[in-house]
């Protein structure tokens, strides 16, 4: 299982510059492709969330309607210490699992909670077995419910900072950390010698 870096994926606090430059209410960083994560970021602008997407620039300005994308403003792939202000700067950060590669969750869903930031994720058995929902992070299955989470959060943050919390609690005192992982596959490795 992929995992989360403490010495990288922990809260930020950002100064007022970078809170200028990567601020906003809900980010989603990751690829463009052709499933429910362009409806729920185009159903977010048209409600005018400031949305923000970090990825291929061009494959997102040919996907998204042209005033969905003018009014995203989608940004290139951000890596490092900008993902993680990219991830710092938002209120709410998606996550969206890849059809093309049968995600049932990937490492964002701990890197976001790691950083302090309220995860807002596609449903899925297993982020149903790694989150409870509604008290850790929040799921969604359609655009329709991405946008009433989105709207409800946002609008009630002691509720957001509450889940954002109890989501950073758990990742970081499940074992879903790269040190945790790798003691996990040392025991896995023993056991292939009998």
């Amino acid at each position: 299982m992929s995992y989360y870096l403490p010495w990288f994926d922990y809260p930020r606090k950002l100064s007022h510059e970078e809170h200028n430059l990567w601020g906003c209410d809900v980010v989603f960083a990751g690829h463009c492709e052709n499933d429910m994560r362009l409806e729920c970021i185009a159903r977010l602008a048209h409600e005018n969330i400031q949305v923000r997407t970090y990825g291929n620039e061009h494959n997102w300005k040919r996907a998204l309607p042209k005033e969905v994308h003018t009014e995203v403003k989608s940004k290139p792939a951000v890596f490092g210490e900008d993902y993680r202000k990219a991830l710092c700067g938002a209120k709410i950060a998606l996550s969206f699992f890849s059809k093309w590669n049968r995600d049932q969750y990937t490492r964002r869903v701990f890197e976001i909670p790691a950083c302090g930031v309220f995860l807002l994720s596609e449903r899925t058995p297993v982020m149903q077995e790694l989150f409870a929902e509604g008290i850790e992070a929040e799921f969604f299955t359609s655009a329709d419910e991405c946008l009433d989470k989105v709207r409800f959060y946002l609008n009630n943050g002691a509720a957001r900072k509450q889940i954002t919390q109890a989501g950073y609690y758990r990742v970081t005192t499940s074992g879903h950390d790269i040190y945790s992982r790798m003691i996990q596959w040392l025991e896995d490795v023993s056991l292939w010698k009998d």
